[in-house]
């Protein structure tokens, strides 16, 4: 919702044009800028069948055949694709080559976290790498939020990114704002 206290700003507003569609191999292109798949990242993003159990359950041939059964090993195949393991009882590969939506949760061990296949295995999206997703320009000019001095729990990194309203949306309807107040007649 975009709104103007005065209604010649309103009159002159014009919504951004849509952005061409990237093809598949542009959006792996992304994917591949902001998830790292060559370099090890903190084990505690990895998920082993040592700390997840349920997430690597083996195929059984007494198992029938629609029983919800989750292995990441199996079913997280592809390099520079977003997965995620969804209601705990299926894993899903998002086909349009986007990452899923980004919840609040995703760092409190919520359901739908988004996951990559690395050279490394199986693991969550860093903090940085879901704030980089929503367009924040991690190491650029932007650092991780701190507080008191002090680098912010990941669970707190995570909320943010997960609450946080896309960089590049914002930057867009601001300009457009911007656009319709400057050329609004006095």
């Amino acid at each position: 919702i975009v709104c103007f206290r005065d209604k010649d700003d309103a009159a002159h507003f014009v919504w951004p044009q849509p952005l061409p569609v990237k093809t598949a191999q542009q959006r792996q292109e992304d994917i591949a800028r902001i998830v790292d798949v060559a370099h090890i990242v903190h084990e505690k993003y990895y998920y082993t069948p040592e700390k997840h159990p349920h997430y690597f359950v083996p195929f059984h041939k007494d198992t029938p055949m629609h029983t919800p059964r989750v292995h990441l090993g199996e079913q997280v195949t592809e390099m520079n694709q977003f997965y995620q393991v969804r209601r705990g009882m299926y894993v899903r590969k998002n086909k349009r080559n986007v990452c899923p939506t980004l919840t609040a949760n995703m760092g409190t061990g919520g359901h739908n976290v988004p996951i990559v296949r690395t050279l490394h295995g199986i693991r969550k999206l860093t903090p940085e790498e879901t704030l980089m997703i929503q367009g924040f320009p991690i190491g650029e000019r932007y650092f991780l939020p701190t507080t008191r001095g002090k680098p912010l729990a990941n669970n707190a990194v995570y909320k943010q990114a997960g609450n946080a309203v896309s960089v590049p949306v914002v930057s867009r309807l601001a300009s457009a704002i911007w656009d319709a107040c400057t050329r609004a007649t006095p």
